[in-house]
């Protein structure tokens, strides 16, 4: 509490009447809630700027269901939410995820964007094939308000990329130029890239162009998710629930 006191100005003194805890106290906790909308205000912006649809943003890896052969896919995606989290800004090395279709590497890439945003920092998230597609519609309209140039600049200028099934695009030599254009910046900028795919490593060279792969090789850690297609999975589960049901009708 600060006590009354008295100021003599000129001659005119004057009281001041001070001001009690109590008045202290809702100051601080005003301010601590602007403090709270604003982060929170800041948080939303990057989802909204992030490119990830609402199923993406709630993909977390506490709903990630762990099967044999994914344990080394989980446990570096987390390893680079972790560094994001930590603010070893510096220190994050690139990943390139490759396996089947449909065996959860979207989603662990999801996860660690969500995470990645959680901590205050920027994520773009592009389907590749989208990526293409959106990049051509700037060359047909040019009133547009977003041009290549502008696309490109927010993958470039993001904290983390991930570009989600690199490979599925048909290669034309305009595919490869727009994507080595993306890769190599990163590559200069020191930014971290997360690719998913299901192409073999091997096989990218074909897709993306040899200068491309060869940046992704010194950028990333190769990480083969070994794991089944959770769509096949599921669909599994729910012909045996039908089977079941069936076999239960019929006693």
């Amino acid at each position: 509490m600060v006590e009354p006191f008295s100021l003599d100005v000129w001659g005119d003194v004057r009281w001041y009447p001070g001001t009690c805890d109590c008045v202290k106290r809702q100051e601080e906790e005003t301010i601590s809630r602007q403090q709270e909308q604003e982060r929170l205000s800041f948080l939303q912006k990057l989802k909204d700027r992030s490119g990830m649809s609402q199923k993406l943003l709630g993909s977390t890896f506490e709903t990630w269901e762990l099967q044999p052969g994914t344990e080394i896919a989980l446990e570096k995606t987390n390893q680079i939410a972790e560094k994001f989290k930590a603010g070893e800004l510096n220190n994050i090395p690139g990943l390139l995820l490759f396996g089947i279709q449909g065996n959860g590497k979207t989603h662990l890439a999801a996860a660690t964007a969500n995470q990645v945003l959680a901590a205050g920092h920027s994520v773009a998230f592009q389907n590749v094939p989208d990526l293409l597609g959106k990049i051509k519609d700037t060359y047909s309209d040019p009133e547009k308000q977003d041009t290549e140039n502008r696309i490109i600049n927010r993958l470039i200028s993001a904290d983390l990329l991930i570009l989600d099934d690199l490979g599925a695009e048909k290669w034309t030599e305009w595919v490869e130029a727009t994507i080595y254009q993306v890769i190599d910046r990163r590559y200069r900028t020191l930014k971290p890239i997360f690719i998913t795919t299901n192409c073999k490593p091997e096989d990218l060279p074909g897709k993306i162009g040899a200068r491309a792969y060869d940046r992704l090789l010194e950028m990333c850690i190769l990480v083969h998710n070994k794991g089944d297609s959770y769509r096949r999975i599921i669909a599994q589960r729910r012909i045996k629930q039908i089977k079941e049901g069936e076999l239960f009708e019929r006693k």
